[in-house]
C-alpha cells in the first residue's frame, strides 16, 4: 500500500470519535495493540519524548520495517499509527511523505505540547532511519 492509502486507513479508524476523550480512547486501545519482544539498546531510544519510546527499522526486499515500544499508553497508541503510516514503504516513499493526519485529527490540540513534542521527535527518527536506509 502507499502512504496515502495508509494514512487514509488511519483516519477511518478515527471516523466514528466525536470529541477529545473518545479520540484518546482510540489512541489508548490502539496503544495497546503495540507488541514488541525485542530487547532494544540505548541508540534505539527516541530523544526528545517525555515517555520512553524505542524505535528500529530493518529493511526487507527495500522496505522499511519499524518495531517499536513506549512505556505509556497514548504515546503506545501514536507511535502505533505511526507504525502504521510507514511499514513497509520505501526508504524514500519514507522521507518524501507529508502526514497530514495530525491536523486532520486535530491533534496538535488535543496533545499536550509534551506529548506533541514526542510525536514528532518519532517521525523525525522514522525519516532519518529511513534516510540511512538510501
Amino acid at each position: 500500500m502507499s502512504f496515502e492509502q495508509n494514512q487514509t486507513h488511519v483516519l477511518s479508524l478515527f471516523s466514528k470519535c466525536q470529541n477529545k476523550e473518545e479520540v484518546y480512547q482510540k489512541l489508548i486501545d490502539l496503544g495497546q495493540k503495540l507488541h514488541s519482544s525485542k530487547t532494544y539498546l540505548e541508540e534505539d531510544l527516541v530523544k526528545g519524548c517525555q515517555s520512553t519510546v524505542y524505535l528500529t527499522c530493518t529493511e526487507k526486499q527495500g522496505k522499511c520495517y519499524f518495531e517499536a515500544t513506549a512505556d505509556a499508553l497514548i504515546s503506545k497508541g501514536l507511535v502505533y499509527i505511526l507504525l502504521l503510516l510507514f511499514n513497509g514503504l520505501t526508504p524514500q516513499e519514507i522521507v518524501q511523505a507529508k502526514p497530514n493526519f495530525i491536523e486532520k485529527l486535530h491533534l496538535e490540540t488535543l496533545l499536550s505540547p509534551s506529548r506533541a513534542n514526542g510525536l514528532a521527535a518519532v517521525l523525525l527518527k522514522i525519516k532519518q532511519l529511513a534516510m540511512l536506509k538510501l
